[in-house]
């Protein structure tokens, strides 16, 4: 900021000024021939021009000496009074105080009273001087120490969290004046806890019976601290984490072991599924039910006693209920078909193990997902048994229903030719006795109208395409089978007959005959056209070249 105020030109007119200028250059003129010997002083104050009716210009003038100061001290309640220092004469004066260079509301005085707000900050205020005829000026003092003395907003702090051993206490500070550095400390009966300044506390086996409590201390630059001590909790109750013993299956019965807990101290239990509480589950056993399956199985121990902590202690899970689904068999059960196990829903991550069986029998070595129906098991009725498990759950088999009867069922082939017109014949080959059979034919896949016999005459449309063929078996008790044919290869039409061979060329006869020489017109016909397309009418016998030979033995 400026520590001058800087006169103005005491004529508005631009054009005067400038003219006045001149005037002074053409009035310094002739002593520039004496510079070099005896050089002129620069002028100071107020120049008079000739001719002597030229304006006037002040040129700067200095009118602070110094900047302004504060005076007071800086505490809280105290007053602190601003002196602007030397200004020129006829000077007035505008203040605004600061606290860390943030200007105060309303603080526009030659004096500022200090606020509790202001503790901590360095308070500064900016004189700003005016007089007519000049600019106006700013000035800013230096910033004063700290202020001290302030009272810090201060709540008397809560603890939240159950007294009990291994249980976490937290200290809930409440709000304190905004910057405030927050320290703790810890107690147990009026005792302080070595290295407990945090704001949480784990209790320790040790504190049985003690109660607890915090002091905090708040400290903040310019205010005095202060420290606020929470009320102390209920006694401190022994308290175990309780477990579970017994196998966590459907209609296993689970106890309740829930340790060593403070003398005294009455007991009371509640069973858990998946966190829901068991409905009358509230003994020290419970027997599993079935709608608990894939559920976890806890158990809730509540511990009371006169000038304790009321605490509450939760096992973890036990093994949890495998969820669990009745397989069931895809597939057709027919020999040389492959069955496939579903599953259905377990619980995610189940390890899997499978057996195979036989009218109730265990297949050997048919332990896999799928299985391939043999001969040996014709007239038989298949099932799966699924066995589950997986960590910390219970194990689980699981038995498919049985299947209808296999049925012995072959791959039906096809016999004839391929040629259009052939019969084709089916060879369904050997299904269990009493089987009813089926047909159906297909060409290139398309079933044709009305094939469904064991024979089909292949026809003209046949052409191009291959043949198969569909045996579909049925037997009451047994499950339907459908087996159907590889493909013939593509129909080809019948090869044409073969034309009939040309008449040799006969020899040229001699010319000696005459109509006279046939006993008939058709006789004569027949020699002329034996005779014409090689040689013409050699016997003369068409007079009139229509072609018709001797007209007049009609």
């Amino acid at each position: 900021m400026s520590s001058k105020l800087r006169a103005r030109i005491t004529r508005s007119s631009a054009k005067l000024a400038v003219t006045a200028l001149v005037a002074v250059s053409i009035s310094f003129m002739p002593q520039q021939a004496m510079a070099a010997e005896s050089p002129l002083p620069e002028p100071s104050g107020s120049v008079t021009v000739e001719p002597s009716t030229s304006p006037t210009i002040d040129v700067v003038s200095s009118l602070l000496t110094d900047i302004p100061t504060i005076s007071g001290t800086p505490k809280v309640g105290s007053t602190l009074t601003v002196n602007p220092g030397e200004w020129e004469a006829g000077a007035s004066f505008s203040y605004q105080w600061f606290a860390d260079d943030a200007p105060l509301l309303s603080a526009t005085q030659a004096t500022l009273k200090l606020a509790n707000t202001m503790a901590g900050t360095r308070i500064s205020v900016q004189v700003t001087g005016a007089k007519e005829s000049f600019e106006s000026a700013s000035e800013t003092s230096l910033a004063t120490s700290v202020v001290a003395g302030g009272i810090l907003a201060a709540v008397t702090p809560k603890i939240s969290g159950t007294a009990a051993i291994g249980l976490k206490l937290t200290a809930v500070t409440g709000s304190w004046t905004i910057g405030t550095a927050i320290s703790f400390q810890w107690y147990a009966s009026g005792k302080a806890l070595s290295g407990a300044t945090s704001s949480t506390y784990v209790v320790t086996s040790s504190l049985s019976a003690a109660q607890i409590s915090v002091k905090v201390t708040g400290a903040k630059s310019g205010f005095t601290s202060v420290s606020k001590t929470s009320s102390v909790t209920a006694r401190v109750l022994a308290s175990p984490v309780p477990k579970i013993s017994g196998s966590a299956a459907v209609g296993a019965k689970l106890t309740a072991k829930p340790g060593s807990w403070t003398s005294g101290t009455t007991l009371k239990y509640q069973w858990y599924a998946d966190g829901k509480a068991i409905s009358k589950a509230t003994g020290v056993t419970y027997t599993v039910s079935s709608s608990l399956a894939g559920k976890a199985i806890s158990v809730k121990v509540a511990g009371t006693k006169s000038g304790y902590a009321w605490v509450s202690r939760t096992s973890s899970g036990a093994a949890l209920v495998l969820l669990a689904a009745t397989p069931k068999v895809s597939g057709t059960a027919a020999i040389g078909s492959k069955l496939t196990v579903s599953r259905g829903s377990w619980t995610s991550g189940t390890t899997f193990k499978y057996q195979w069986y036989a009218s109730g029998e265990a297949i050997s070595g048919a332990t896999s997902s799928t299985y391939v129906v043999t001969a040996a098991r014709a007239g038989a009725q298949i099932s799966v048994k699924v066995t589950g498990s997986k960590s910390g759950f219970t194990t689980v088999a699981k038995t498919s229903t049985s299947t209808a009867k296999v049925l012995a069922a072959s791959t039906p082939k096809i016999s004839g030719s391929v040629k259009a017109g052939s019969t084709l014949s089916a060879k369904p080959g050997s299904w269990t006795s009493g089987t009813t059979l089926k047909y159906q034919w297909y060409a290139n896949g398309k079933a044709l109208s009305k094939a469904t016999g064991a024979t089909y005459t292949t026809t003209a449309s046949a052409v191009g395409k291959k043949i198969t063929l569909r045996v579909t078996g049925s037997k009451s008790g047994y499950v339907s089978v459908s087996r159907t044919s590889t493909a013939t290869a593509m129909i080809v039409a019948p090869p044409k007959p073969p034309k009939p061979a040309a008449p040799a060329k006969p020899s040229r006869p001699a010319d000696n005959k005459n109509c006279s020489d046939f006993a008939s017109q058709a006789a004569a016909q027949a020699a002329f056209n034996k005779y014409y397309r090689y040689y013409g009418d050699v016997f003369g016998l068409d007079a009139d070249k229509d072609r018709i030979a001797c007209e007049s033995l009609r």
